[in-house]
């Protein structure tokens, strides 16, 4: 289903205005007729993640593939980390992604990455588990919306150290739930609605 279509099925109610959050590609915004606000969870992420970065030079933010260029370079700038690049191939029939070259260093640091949503999470466990054969200490993702239930069954057993994402998604809990943490998005969206109104 298009993202053309499914604006077309929303339009088509009562509401009257509209509230993304980290929308995985900008230019759907432009499709909308009616008016969008687009809201970014940097910041819910950024509040927790202060408390935790203690020295800023044993952090990096990955940067894993092209889509994620800009909004891993706004999330270190946020944090005030450097960044590191990664270069990956996919095999078009098997789905494989395989990591070719690095850029930057990662040995003896903790691993960033911030992504919008999650749906089978392949390319984070691999790269997870190609970091850390690099040298990296630890790695964490931010993922914004957590769409598949079983793919947090799957972050539990993988290299992942730590996975923050947000309650935009309604999903259960795996059994062993201490890599896996949840913030509360109400607060920046009732900002948001203070703004609209």
């Amino acid at each position: 289903l298009s993202s053309e279509a499914v604006i077309k099925l929303l339009e088509n109610t009562a509401i009257t205005e509209f509230i993304t959050i980290d929308i995985h590609s900008k230019l759907v915004t432009d499709k909308f007729t009616k008016p969008i606000s687009h809201l970014e969870s940097r910041s819910v992420f950024k509040d927790l993640l202060s408390k935790i970065i203690i020295d800023r030079s044993k952090w990096v933010v990955a940067i894993l593939d092209k889509g994620s260029l800009e909004r891993a370079k706004l999330f270190a700038k946020d944090l005030h980390l450097d960044t590191i690049k990664l270069e990956k191939s996919r095999d078009r029939h098997s789905g494989k992604v395989t990591f070719h070259q690095i850029y930057g260093h990662v040995k003896n640091k903790h691993v960033l990455v911030h992504d919008d949503y999650i749906s089978t999470g392949q390319t984070l466990f691999d790269s997870a588990r190609y970091l850390k054969s690099l040298g990296a200490i630890s790695y964490t993702c931010c993922v914004t919306h957590a769409v598949v239930n079983k793919t947090l069954e799957n972050i539990v057993s993988s290299s992942i150290d730590c996975f923050i994402t947000t309650n935009s998604v309604n999903y259960q809990k795996p059994v062993n739930y201490n890599k896996i943490i949840t913030l509360d998005l109400s607060q920046t969206l009732a900002d948001s609605l203070k703004i609209v109104r």
